[in-house]
């Protein structure tokens, strides 16, 4: 009996195994190997939920970059808040889709969504409005979690270096409470303490600081290379228009080859 009982905990067992296996291997089939990003990544995003949003978790920070697979798609590729991994995020967006896709697409000023807790209560509710807000596709509306439908507040920000030709790529904030997005008449040098998040400049000035830190953090997964097009040639004389287009960088090539 003591045998009987052993082989079907061992058979039980083994079928746990298994059935994680395959889970593991479906998670695997759409999810990109963790990105090794400097520490200095996390740290300014901890330092940031600490100073701009008062240690508040209730926010989530999360960098989208081009994926390497299918550059012309922005995926997650850092994360610090609440929702699944970046890793296993399904999410991808086309440029000018949703607020990363349109952040991307334009990167000038910081883009800011809000919505009334009434209209995202009914999550299919709250996925139609995503979708006929922010431009998104029905498979990638259909693929918002529902941590990212509760969010009341989202922000995209342009990751750009000063002495880059290229956007590094987006960052995004997720916060499930409304803030002041409106002009306001609060000098930037007024240190007062403000009860809202967002009705100081500083808030805004802060998050537009993130992004260009980060951009000097992170590391550039394309760059710029030069497309010379010809338009007109004659004796001893050419007019041609360069283009700036993107390649990826040869250490994302070997990782691609490694994963």
């Amino acid at each position: 009996m003591m045998h009987e009982f052993i082989t079907y905990g061992s058979l039980a067992l083994g079928l746990i195994g298994v059935f994680l296996w395959a889970r593991g291997e479906d998670l695997r089939e759409y999810s990109p190997p963790p990105e090794r990003l400097p520490t200095a990544v996390y740290q300014l995003l901890e330092r940031a939920r600490d100073q701009l949003f008062r240690g508040s978790r209730d926010v989530r920070f999360t960098i989208f970059a081009r994926d390497e697979q299918e550059p012309e798609l922005l995926r997650p590729i850092a994360r610090l808040g609440w929702g699944r991994p970046s890793a296993l995020s399904r999410i991808r967006f086309e440029k000018g889709e949703g607020l990363a896709g349109q952040a991307w697409q334009t990167p000038d000023g910081v883009l800011v969504a809000q919505f009334e807790q009434a209209e995202i209560s009914d999550i299919e509710n709250a996925r139609t409005l995503h979708r006929e807000m922010l431009h998104l596709r029905p498979e990638t509306a259909q693929a918002l979690s529902i941590d990212q439908l509760q969010a009341r507040t989202m922000i995209a920000i342009p990751i750009t270096e000063s002495s880059e030709l290229l956007t590094k790529g987006v960052l995004c904030v997720d916060y499930r409470c409304p803030i002041i997005a409106e002009a306001t008449s609060i000098a930037p040098n007024v240190e007062e303490i403000v009860d809202k998040i967002g009705e100081h400049p500083k808030f805004w000035i802060g998050l537009v600081s993130l992004a260009t830190e980060l951009a000097a953090a992170l590391p550039a997964r394309f760059s710029p290379q030069i497309q010379p097009e010809s338009l007109d040639q004659r004796d001893g004389a050419s007019l041609k228009r360069i283009r700036l287009g993107e390649v990826l960088e040869p250490r994302f090539l070997a990782q691609q080859q490694i994963f």
